[in-house]
């Protein structure tokens, strides 16, 4: 029997896991092929545009991370170009990401956590279901290879697997958990995240990542950033939306503005986001049960940024996890407080970024924007 069954193996499960894996027995679970070639359809590609913004950056500070140069994406980008189809403007703004490969940032991560002598890690496995007992939890998965369906037991069990979190829906069907401020805020927003991978030709210059805004398309953004010699092109279209339709239309009008997205993508990969209330959104856990990251809804409102808030809080559940049984879910929800409270900052500053009305003075304001030599861009009237 394991000590803890992590479920998935983002910068969330990987970072509980390095920081508890020296002293227990962990047993980190992946659904994905981790070794499969890095930009192959279908392998282990998560649907996120690889950038490190600032907090991400204190985050992995915060735990003695540094990153080797292969993790590391040309080219490195200095600005945010903001592109908005609502108001016929664009401006330019000063951000210091880092840009990544964020299938090679996710197996660094896994290797640091492999290095603590507790921890083993079982990849291309779903978990299907789970159920609390006295002093453990039994967890169902399927191994995607063999078809071998198998149960495997430990004392704790930590869902770090994304929005589509199964130990969430599990959780919530089973012991009818509300969500934190439920009464001003209700369920997260779901959306649905599509993004393709296109040839960069050689000859376009791209030195900036772009943020686009059409409401057409959705309430939330859409992103284009250069990965060497892709480009990606993906945005977030709320769930029950026609993806494909909207996708078209966002492809085509940066097409029309010279972008070089004319021929079929490389590839292309999807995912479920959940974009928190303004009161936050966030489940933590119950009795022998954990969430950490994106599947305790811990993720920016307002950019969709979850790197920072995954290894967080996979710290700082690694910090309550040490604590007596009885106070270990008490320690954590004290940790995610102040998560919590980014959480609806974040969530109240929204607004003016989605709201064309709101968003068209900042942009005539030119307020914080900087001026730039533009060679590939058409601009908007």
């Amino acid at each position: 029997m394991y000590d803890l069954i992590i479920v998935g193996a983002g910068p969330a499960g990987s970072t509980l896991a390095r920081r508890i894996g020296n002293h227990h027995k962990v047993l980190l679970l992946d659904k994905r092929d981790l070794h499969s070639p890095v930009h192959f359809a279908g392998a282990a590609e998560k649907c996120c545009g690889g950038l490190l913004n600032p907090e991400a950056q204190d985050a992995l500070t915060e735990q003695g991370i540094a990153l080797p140069k292969r993790i590391l994406e040309d080219p490195q980008l200095f600005a945010v170009r903001a592109i908005d189809f609502d108001n016929h403007m664009e401006r330019v703004y000063p951000k210091r990401y880092v840009n990544i490969d964020r299938v090679a940032f996710d197996r660094y991560l896994i290797e640091l956590a492999e290095q603590e002598p507790g921890v083993s890690v079982m990849e291309q496995t779903l978990v299907q279901d789970f159920e609390q007992l006295e002093d453990r939890v039994r967890v169902r998965i399927l191994h995607k290879p063999s078809g071998e369906v198998r149960y495997l037991e430990g004392k704790i069990l930590v869902g770090a697997d994304g929005a589509a979190s199964i130990v969430r829906k599990r959780l919530q069907e089973r012991y009818l958990i509300p969500v934190s401020g439920s009464l001003l805020s209700g369920a997260p927003r779901e959306y649905t995240c599509l993004q393709e991978h296109y040839a960069l030709p050689e000859s376009f210059s791209m030195p900036y990542h772009a943020a686009i805004f059409d409401q057409y398309v959705t309430d939330f953004y859409s992103w284009m950033i250069p990965k060497g010699d892709r480009l990606l092109l993906g945005t977030a279209i709320p769930a029950g939306e026609n993806v494909r339709l909207r996708f078209s239309k966002l492809r085509a009008e940066l097409i029309g503005l010279g972008y070089p997205l004319t021929e079929a993508p490389i590839y292309r990969s999807g995912a479920k986001l959940l974009r928190p209330r303004p009161m936050g959104s966030v489940v933590s856990g119950k009795d022998r049960v954990f969430l950490c990251g994106e599947a305790a809804g811990l993720i920016s409102p307002s950019s969709a940024e979850g790197i920072s808030f995954a290894i967080r809080s996979g710290a700082y559940l690694a910090e309550a996890l040490a604590k007596p049984e009885k106070g270990r879910h008490k320690a954590y929800d004290k940790a995610l407080c102040k998560m919590k409270i980014d959480l609806c900052i974040k969530s109240m500053k929204s607004p003016v970024m989605y709201r064309p009305e709101l968003r068209g003075p900042v942009f005539v304001s030119r307020l914080l924007s900087i001026k730039t030599k533009d060679v590939h861009y058409g601009g908007l009237s």
